[in-house]
């Protein structure tokens, strides 16, 4: 008897798992994974378009204080002191060079879902 070429039994294809094995993989999933990723896909949706109340929109005035940084192309933030003592920050997307101190009108919104408040820019009032 020749030792070198014995070969081993080809295997059939394993199976996964039992019936049983398989419907607890279903109900861990079913009942963990499922609701963890339909949450955080809720939380992203809202957080990302999170809408704006039609109603909440009121202007206010504020004075420059200081340019913070550069935002998007073609768009400065700016700190701005408003009336009541808050200061907030705004972007501005027109050109020019503006003096500190300078009175400007803003846009506050309250969004629907968070109520987030959002500043945006009207126009100067001097």
């Amino acid at each position: 008897m020749a030792r070198g070429n014995k070969r081993l039994p080809s295997h059939p294809k394993k199976k996964r798992g039992t019936a049983a094995a398989d419907a607890k993989r279903l109900r861990r999933f079913l009942f963990v994974w499922a609701p963890v990723i339909v949450i955080t896909l809720a939380l992203v949706y809202a957080l990302s378009f999170d809408p704006i109340k039609a109603a909440s929109r009121t202007e206010i005035v504020g004075a420059l204080e200081e340019e913070q940084s550069a935002g998007a192309i073609g768009v400065s933030v700016y700190g701005v002191k408003l009336a009541d003592g808050r200061s907030i920050r705004v972007g501005i997307s027109e050109k020019g060079a503006y003096r500190m101190g300078r009175r400007l009108a803003i846009s506050e919104s309250e969004t629907l879902l968070f109520r987030r408040k959002v500043y945006e820019f009207v126009r100067f009032l001097d």
